[in-house]
């Protein structure tokens, strides 16, 4: 939006196109295995595991965004709280479902 306010849109769009980051192209794919990931394990456990593996993700993001992307990323007390709390609470409903 800001872009288009700018009249930057349409030079962003040809610079996207023609110099894909492979990062966002790689990123679609695995979100799409993810997903898809997901309905398969519903065939196989039941929906109330399946979701409480899926609590699980962000997680599992941060821990690879610290690996991954190193000092750019930042891990706060506040993140870290909030990662803890998803992760008792998908515990919680794993263990009374």
């Amino acid at each position: 939006m800001i872009t288009a306010f700018k009249r930057e849109l349409l030079q962003t769009i040809k610079n996207n196109v023609t110099l894909p980051n492979r990062y966002y192209i790689l990123g679609g794919i695995f979100t799409s295995l993810a997903l898809l990931s997901f309905f398969m394990s519903i065939s196989f456990i039941q929906v109330a595991y399946a979701g409480a593996i899926l609590a699980i993700e962000p997680i599992v993001t941060i821990m690879l965004s610290k690996v991954m992307l190193g000092s750019e990323e930042k891990v706060t007390v506040p993140l870290l709280v909030c990662a803890c709390l998803i992760f008792l609470g998908a515990g919680m409903i794993s263990l009374t479902a």
